[in-house]
């Protein structure tokens, strides 16, 4: 009687040693799976970071084009009354 009790508890004491194995073993693919996402999580922040610079740089640049365009409208304004002038000035229509 006693053995097979002791027989029983072993078992039993097995059966839960390999439910804690199981365990510790799930909780360490989810501990993988945290730090993976976490290293993807620090990825795509840095690449967002990355794509705001470049905005930031395109705005700049576009504000830039855009100044030198208003630039070469103007001066292009300026050439075209000269012109006229000078037309004006030599007689021809």
């Amino acid at each position: 009687m006693v053995k097979d009790r002791d027989m029983a508890a072993l078992a039993k004491i097995t059966t839960r040693q390999r439910e804690i194995k199981t365990a510790i073993a799930s909780l360490d693919s989810a501990r993988d799976r945290l730090d993976q996402s976490t290293d993807n999580f620090a990825q795509i922040s840095a690449h967002h970071q990355w794509l705001n610079q470049k905005c930031r740089a395109l705005s700049i640049e576009a504000a830039q084009l855009t100044a030198q365009s208003q630039t070469a409208k103007a001066t292009a304004a300026r050439a075209v009354g000269r012109l006229d002038v000078l037309e004006k000035l030599s007689g021809k229509p």
